[in-house]
């Protein structure tokens, strides 16, 4: 294998090893964060920045780390919510396999339905009592005064 060579395996390694090395001098040279960074003059907020920057102010101490809070739950009690969801779960998909929903044979459906529920002729409402409800309705819309405009 001519590109298995020692010479160019000895040769990449001395290239990779400089790259690495100049890849590490490259990362200490860059901009600290954490030093003043110039202020942009003409922006309407320059003098708060300069103001904010510059102020002496007390830093955070761990002492001002909240204790650990005690209304939380305890693992037994997520355990618990959790095994009680996914019962609950259990049996929501239990019941939907029961009552699968389908969008085919409806009229056989509403056929099956009315047979169940023995609906008597006459409780079906006529024509007539259709366009009494409807006169009655436009009355009311007729009557009705709309609200005042929004403020």
């Amino acid at each position: 294998m001519p590109w298995a060579s020692p010479f160019l395996l000895k040769s990449v390694w001395r290239l990779s090893l400089c790259a690495g090395l100049l890849g590490s001098a490259a990362a200490c040279v860059q901009v600290s964060p954490f030093a003043t960074q110039p202020v942009d003059a003409g922006s309407p907020i320059a003098a708060d920045v300069s103001a904010a920057s510059t102020a002496q102010t007390d830093f955070p101490t761990f002492a001002n780390i909240p204790s650990a809070p005690t209304d939380v739950r305890s693992p037994e009690a997520w355990r618990k919510s959790v095994a009680s969801a996914l019962k609950d779960k259990r049996v929501l998909e239990t019941q939907a396999e029961a009552n699968p929903a389908t969008l085919f044979n409806a009229e056989a459906f509403a056929s099956a339905a009315r047979a169940r529920a023995a609906i008597k002729p006459g409780d079906v409402p006529s024509t007539t009592s259709r366009a009494e409800t409807e006169a009655f309705a436009q009355d009311l819309r007729e009557r009705a005064t709309p609200p005042p405009p929004p403020q």
